[in-house]
């Protein structure tokens, strides 16, 4: 499919600008998706409500987000709320946890305690396990390497633990070994340069790569930092100047009272064949303009879309409607990659339940759907797409979370 000649922007250290045409040919055939078969899955282990390196508070009220990770079969389960990360072992053993002591934490199966920068004891470094105080002003939102380093975004503060940042703030992002030893940050003066500006997501890549997304006045940007925490690459997303797919704009054919507003519904990083790529959920709203007025009215109708970018240069890799071609129902949420398919959800009408949707990512087929569901009374607290082809999912209860696995691919 074709796109009309419009630009993503990428800039490189120390900023020379590069403008990229994006005329690209696709040719999609959505199939059908395979029988709605459940993956393999069980519930991995629960988690209690409470204070502990085996519990968490309660989810409610609008700053208690919830984050959940997988990297090479270590869970890490974060909260904005109890400032506080942990992680597990496959069955649910606390190996880690960094915690702010103003959240209410306090550790219990792990003895071992470290203060954050100490070297602690040989005994604490040798079983890797320890339990590692720090502080935090508002920590969101994070990401973990694949050697268990950790970045969690900060403000930078007065050492004080408080959920609502102060006028001016700046922003940062705090990098910890996979031991709890602090680094030095990115922003905020440390590695990386200057403060950045209000950070909406981190995700680690492969490489050693950190993409980092930033709001920007027009739009938004991914930036690129490698291991050592120097920008490599930057990529502005311009709402105002997103590419917008053939097959959309022949949909304003001898309707000329009609406008394309795009919508960035959400961004994913990850790698592709190799190489760093954003996944942009993209709605493509069709509305009426008044006649002599900039301003729309009423959206007359909808058509979601894909697009990959390569975080290096601003290319477009590929892009497809993110819909199930069976139904043309529109999948609402994009969770990730999984070994080169995007996955999808189409969530069910009630619970925490739905199907995951597998697209190839280069070609836009669905390739397979899997069916997930906790259980009857849970509510979705976070979905995560991990390295090992499974979808990780974390559900409240009344009184207990449980984290859960089902299995993708076919390794």
């Amino acid at each position: 499919m074709l796109y009309s000649s419009q630009m993503l922007t990428h800039r490189d250290p120390p900023g020379r600008l590069f403008l990229l045409g994006m005329i690209l040919a696709f040719s999609i055939g959505l199939v059908a998706c395979t029988s709605g078969q459940p993956g393999s899955s069980h519930l991995l282990f629960s988690l209690g409500y409470g204070n502990t390196d085996l519990a968490f508070s309660p989810p409610s009220g609008p700053s208690t987000g919830f984050g959940l990770a997988v990297q090479r079969g270590m869970i890490t389960v974060f909260s904005r709320k109890d400032r506080k990360l942990v992680r597990y072992s496959a069955y649910g053993e606390p190996l880690f946890m960094l915690y702010d002591p103003a959240g209410g934490a306090v550790p219990q199966l792990l003895g071992l305690r470290l203060s954050a920068g100490d070297n602690g004891t040989e005994t604490a470094r040798s079983q890797g396990r320890a339990a590692v105080q720090t502080s935090f002003v508002d920590p969101w939102p994070w990401a973990i390497a694949s050697d268990q380093t950790v970045y969690i975004a900060d403000i930078l503060g007065n050492g004080s633990s408080q959920l609502a940042p102060r006028p001016g703030a700046r922003h940062m992002i705090r990098k910890f070994d996979s031991q709890g030893t602090e680094e030095d940050p990115i922003g905020a003066d440390g590695q990386g340069g200057s403060a950045l500006k209000p950070i909406q997501g981190l995700e680690a890549l492969a490489q050693g790569l950190l993409a980092v997304t930033t709001s920007e006045e027009a739009g938004i940007r991914i930036s690129l930092y490698d291991r050592n925490g120097a920008l490599t690459s930057s990529l502005v997303l311009d709402y105002r100047n997103l590419p917008v797919p053939l097959a959309v704009t022949k949909a304003l054919q001898n309707r000329d009272h009609l406008m394309v507003v795009p919508d960035i519904e959400s961004i994913l990083q990850g790698t592709l064949k190799g190489e760093p790529v954003a996944i942009l959920h993209v709605q493509y709203h069709l509305a009426a303009q008044p006649a002599g007025t900039e301003g729309t009215s009423d959206i007359l109708e909808t058509h979601s879309w894909l697009l990959i970018a390569n975080l290096a240069n601003g290319s477009i890799r590929a892009a497809f409607p993110f819909e199930d071609p069976k139904t043309r129902r529109k999948i609402p949420q994009l969770v990730g990659l999984s070994e080169g398919s995007v996955v999808g959800i189409l969530w069910d009408d009630e619970g925490a339940g739905g199907t995951a949707c597998l697209f190839d990512a280069l070609q836009g087929r669905i390739m397979r759907r899997i069916r997930f569901d906790p259980g009857h009374g849970t509510s979705l607290l976070s979905i995560k797409v991990a390295d090992d082809g499974r979808l990780y999912l974390l559900a409240a209860a009344s009184d207990r979370m449980s984290i859960h696995a089902w299995r993708l691919t076919g390794r």
